[in-house]
């Protein structure tokens, strides 16, 4: 029988759960110190989660579902710093969190698929919404080959410069990353592209590709 929790105390246990892997990690989090915490009984959470592994797939789940607030802005330059800036802010929030899973992610893959497809998804679901706006607004010819390869590289600079150099992750290493590394690894897709025209295009002329339109940071 499944126990009958309000939404306050479940909500209150998952909260404890994720709070407690966050400062100890996921293999020292038990059950009992959940509970202790949470002031509820190990029956009570074992008649709604059959383990650790599902009570913290729980959190993470509620968490993920919660909507990501991201701006949007007048240029494609301006939408890749609002939706890398707020990215960053997401991850620097739950870094303690992020932290204390690493080390189980290979035990438990149905964690890693979680996040994979819960976070991950949702940042790459912002990508294509810049890019497709940016395309509406006529700043790039048309969709890049490859737009997850973007949000790959961006999660790849944040994870690094956060989990391993343990630097902010500031707006001086969100223009970085935008104005450097996301517009020209754009500006290479699309040159790359064949660009969709209604003719043949002549044999002699080089592919076309629009770059991206950007500001550039002043020096």
């Amino acid at each position: 029988m499944r126990s009958r929790l309000s939404p306050a105390q479940e909500q209150a246990i998952l909260d404890t759960a994720m709070q407690l892997v966050a400062e100890v990690g996921y293999d020292l989090t038990s059950i009992d110190e959940i509970a202790r915490r949470a002031r509820a009984s190990k029956a009570t959470i074992y008649r709604r989660w059959k383990s650790k592994a599902d009570l913290v797939f729980a959190g993470l789940l509620r968490g993920a579902k919660r909507p990501s607030e991201v701006s949007i802005g007048a240029s494609l330059r301006e939408d890749f710093i609002l939706a890398l800036g707020a990215f960053c802010a997401t991850v620097t929030a739950g870094k303690d969190l992020l932290i204390g899973l690493m080390s189980v992610f290979h035990v438990h893959p149905e964690l890693w698929r979680l996040v994979r497809e819960q976070f991950v998804k949702r940042e790459q679901e912002n990508v294509i919404g810049v890019l497709e706006r940016a395309v509406a607004r006529g700043e790039i010819p048309a969709m890049p080959k490859d737009p997850t390869a973007i949000i790959e590289v961006a999660m790849a600079l944040t994870s690094h410069r956060l989990l391993l150099l343990r630097a902010p992750l500031d707006a001086d290493f969100v223009t970085y990353v935008v104005d450097d590394v996301l517009l020209p690894l754009l500006d290479a897709q699309l040159i790359r592209s064949p660009r969709r025209t209604a003719g043949p295009a002549s044999p002699s002329s080089p592919p076309e590709a629009k770059p991206a339109a950007r500001k550039r940071r002043s020096d």
